[in-house]
């Protein structure tokens, strides 16, 4: 997506939040409404990037796999790299191109898959890049290092679905909390008109609306935290 294109969707969001909420909501709100709808496009577009880089990292023991191939085949690193680029999918295929036109241009072996971990930062990623670095520089059995690499990829990749599928009830139930707050208020607004305005216009009001919109997001944050599962 280019830049002018995710400003017009920011734009477009906040306009369409705003002028949506303003028909049940007192303005303040529509408006506070339309800032969260661009908070959602920055959200979303973050939401991309990671589920890029997780593909990425999912290819990594095809990656590894096709390397040694291409090693035991007598092929230097940089056709090994060329070879993957083309036989992989994406995203892999894009990212190795990139490292591919950078050594194409003259970038050094270990200068190009820095700028690829920089790009898809992940620690599979960084393993993966310094045994080609280091076998690059000081040689050994590279063959041998990429299959075992593969293998472990290969088991970390089916742990992590697993965790994945395990977690999935607690993470949806995290975003249930974060929005029950905001459609709890808007019902009460709907079914009882102007009392939002109520609400804020005193001081107990504002302290209750504070402190629960404060416990909703505490609630959210820790349940974002607890089923956050490093492998």
């Amino acid at each position: 997506m280019m830049a002018v294109d995710f400003v017009a969707l920011c734009v477009g969001a906040f306009a369409l939040g705003t002028f949506l909420l303003d028909v049940f909501a007192p303005t303040w709100l529509a408006v506070a409404g339309g800032v969260l709808c661009v908070r959602a496009c920055f959200a979303w577009i973050e939401k991309q990037r990671e589920k890029r880089r997780l593909d990425f990292v999912t290819q990594l023991p095809e990656v590894a796999r096709l390397m040694s191939n291409a090693s035991s085949a007598g092929l230097a690193i940089r056709a090994a790299i060329d070879m993957a680029a083309e036989e992989l999918d994406e995203p892999a295929s894009s990212e190795l191109g990139l490292v591919s036109e950078e050594l194409t241009l003259g970038q050094s072996v270990g200068r190009a898959l820095q700028n690829l971990e920089e790009r898809m930062p992940s620690r599979d990623v960084g393993v993966l890049i310094s045994t080609l670095v280091i076998q690059q520089r000081s040689g050994g059995d590279l063959v041998n290092a990429l299959q075992d690499m593969a293998d472990t990829l290969d088991q970390r990749r089916d742990l992590t679905r697993e965790i994945r599928t395990v977690m999935a009830g607690s993470v949806f139930t995290g975003y249930m909390v974060a929005g029950l707050g905001a459609v709890t208020v808007l019902l009460m607004n709907a079914i009882t008109p102007g009392v939002l305005d109520e609400l804020t216009s005193s001081l107990p009001g504002l302290i209750a609306l504070g402190v629960s919109s404060g416990l909703y997001a505490i609630g959210f944050v820790l349940i974002r935290r607890v089923t956050r599962v490093e492998v």
